[in-house]
């Protein structure tokens, strides 16, 4: 019987981005996203944004960014796992916000001023980075967790 050869399988990969960098890159991300998230009340003039459904779902917002960070300033998996599908309801949300830049016709509340759908495209780029580095760090942690490394 033949002994079966046992495949080259590399135990070291080369990463492109570092896990601090991806870290410090998420942390940022959220705090801006926090930041920008706070320009609905006092750059926005849409009045739907004091009613009371608005004020829940910003409450609820801001709580998902708070856990989100603390979780992953203690580089846990869940922490990456709230703040990469926080992003994506984020950027979902300002994707529908600027819904009328193509249709002509506004989802959520009366159309937004320029100022708002430009912070709402930054606001986009800003969900993008932090989905990609959650996602990174999520893997990167995963991957060090199954060779033993401490991070």
């Amino acid at each position: 019987m033949k002994e079966i050869e046992k495949k080259n399988i590399p135990t070291e990969f080369h990463e492109r981005t570092t896990f601090s960098i991806n870290q410090k890159i998420l942390i940022i991300t959220l705090m801006t996203m926090a930041f920008l998230g706070s320009t609905y009340y006092w750059m926005d003039d849409r009045q739907e944004v004091y009613e009371i459904s608005w004020l829940v779902a910003s409450s609820v917002w801001y709580v998902t960014i708070l856990f989100a960070m603390m979780f992953v300033s203690k580089k846990t998996r869940l922490g990456y796992m709230i703040a990469g599908i926080f992003s994506w309801v984020t950027m979902s949300f300002w994707l529908i916000d600027n819904f009328y830049v193509v249709f002509d016709m506004s989802l959520i509340a009366q159309e937004p001023s320029f100022a708002m759908t430009v912070r709402n495209f930054a606001g986009l780029a800003l969900a993008g980075l932090a989905i990609f580095s959650s996602h990174n760090l999520f893997h990167k942690i995963r991957k060090h967790h199954n060779n033993s490394k401490k991070i």
